[in-house]
């Protein structure tokens, strides 16, 4: 028979998608946010009553994707060895799925507008190679509430700013005490361009929003009758996952500068 299978996934394979909010609602989800708002008012008794309050609100609408993965095996490689072939390809379909929701994720983060309005929130930009104050400059970027903050890039631009503190005297710390979190899909400072994001700075846990509307665990559909004929088996991996940035501004790009003229 077919088979469908329901497999539990390590989401936070390097601690990036383990760091964003979830919710599990079906269909599309919309998530309202204050896009402006007039202050409160001291009003003292017997004076006129103060203005009314005047708020903006907008909403950012999370679209769930199907991400998916698949593989056709032969019944040999199945059944007539020692080797647990399905456990692997499973592991290997689920990996793979993982790492394309992490690449969506990023995407997301760095396409953002740095501006909020009536759709979207704002993520501000800041264009600054890997200096002893770059995180504080882009933790200056974000709003008050914006708490437990990571650092997300790639491990070879963590050795550049490492390579900051050593040429320093480890006389300062240009982490500014938060937590880095490793990825491969922001470039390294060296590999990036002139304008590329190379790091994220930010408080995810209230910035970004992942709905998964069918469960966060990964479907494994086995078919062993679509290509009998060639004695194959085909192995599906899906995941249906909606992400969204949506704290204004609880995360910053920060972006790769131009390099110097000379001559």
């Amino acid at each position: 028979t077919i088979v469908e299978e329901r497999v539990r996934t390590n989401w936070s394979r390097n601690g990036l998608l383990d760091l964003v909010r979830r919710t599990y609602v079906r269909g599309n989800l919309q998530v309202g946010f204050e896009l402006s708002a007039t202050g409160a008012s001291v009003h003292v008794e017997g004076a006129a009553a103060p203005d009314e309050e005047v708020v903006t609100l907008g909403a950012v609408e999370i679209k769930a994707e199907m991400i998916k993965k698949w593989i056709r095996v032969s019944d040999e490689a199945l059944e007539g060895t020692t080797v647990d072939t399905a456990g692997y390809l499973y592991k290997e379909i689920a990996h793979r799925i993982v790492e394309k929701a992490e690449e969506v994720l990023v995407g997301k983060i760095t396409a953002a507008g740095t501006a909020a309005n009536t759709n979207a929130v704002g993520v501000p930009k800041l264009q600054k190679d890997p200096a002893g104050d770059t995180v504080l400059e882009a933790m200056a970027l974000l709003c008050g509430q914006a708490g437990n903050i990571k650092l997300v890039m790639n491990r070879v631009t963590y050795a550049k700013f490492v390579k900051v503190e050593k040429d320093a005297n480890y006389k300062i710390d240009v982490f500014e005490g938060a937590e880095i979190v490793f990825t491969d899909k922001l470039p390294a400072i060296g590999a990036a361009s002139t304008g590329d994001v190379y790091m994220i700075v930010g408080d995810f846990a209230n910035g970004v929003q992942a709905n998964f509307p069918n469960g966060d665990q990964l479907t494994m559909l086995t078919d062993p009758y679509t290509d009998a004929q060639s004695d194959l088996v085909k192995i599906v991996g899906r995941q249906y996952v909606g992400m969204a940035v949506v704290g204004d501004k609880r995360l910053v790009n920060v972006t790769k500068e131009a390099a110097p003229v000379t001559g």
